[in-house]
Formats: structure tokens, sequence, C-alpha cells
């Protein structure tokens, strides 16, 4: 099955940057990604199309222009516990103090590493997997 993924960023290039490192993983069908440039966006798309869509991770920029990548970490883990949430941040910023006590947070520091932003992803495919798996048993 195909893994979703919303990125929310509010960098013009973000798109063309993620298509390129995950064309290969795209090509393949292995993921679809899906780009946001506003946590209202992300939160809009969620609550409308959480079904339709079958989001399987959210990466999202911490800071962000409106309202900010920690205000919508903090509503996704009220609001859709079970969706692994990647952040990405300045090393250093204090927003990611903040961002570190959600312990099922991954957290990537800008310039972003894609090979750890790729291990991330793959560790947040196995907890969905294990946790999907472990649903169907009860």
């Amino acid at each position: 099955m195909k893994s979703n993924i919303l990125i929310v960023d509010d960098e013009v290039d973000t798109p063309m940057l993620f298509e390129q490192v995950f064309k290969h993983e795209i090509k393949n069908l292995q993921i679809k990604l899906f780009f946001v440039e506003s946590a209202e966006h992300a939160l809009e798309i969620l609550h409308e199309n959480i079904i339709k869509i079958h989001l399987i991770i959210i990466l999202s920029d911490i800071n962000l222009s409106g309202l900010s990548g920690i205000f919508l970490l903090k509503k996704l883990k009220k609001d859709y516990p079970l969706i692994p949430v990647c952040m990405i941040a300045i090393d250093g910023a204090n927003e990611l103090q903040v961002a570190h006590e959600y312990l099922s947070v991954e957290i990537i520091n800008k310039p972003i590493n894609f090979a750890k932003l790729k291990d991330a992803i793959s560790r947040m495919l196995k907890f969905n997997k294990l946790r999907d798996t472990g649903s169907d048993n009860d």
C-alpha cells in the first residue's frame, strides 16, 4: 500500500526538493506526497479528508507563517494522536524544546539531511505497520 505523506512548509522550493529526493519512491508508488503551505491548510485537509487520503505521516516545519508548527504539533497530537509527526527545525531553535516534549515526534534539523529524514520516515512507517497489525488482533 502506498504511504501518503503530508508536508507542511511555506518555502516555495519545498515541493520540488522533496519530489527530487523521493523520486524513486514516488515512481515505484511507495509514497505519495501532499504539500500545503500552512498549519491552517494542513488542519483543514485533515479535517475534511482524513478518511479519503489515509495519511500515514506528517512532516512539518516548525517555523511557519501564520499558525506555528508547534501549534500544529499540539493540535495533531490532541486530535490525531496515531499519525506520526516529524518536525523540521533550525538546530537550536527554542521551539525544539517544546517539540522534544512529545516523545512520539521525530525531529530533523535544518539544513535537512535527507538520509536521516528517510530513516525517520522508515521508522514511522514501521510504527504504523506495527500499530495497524496490533489493532487487527484486538
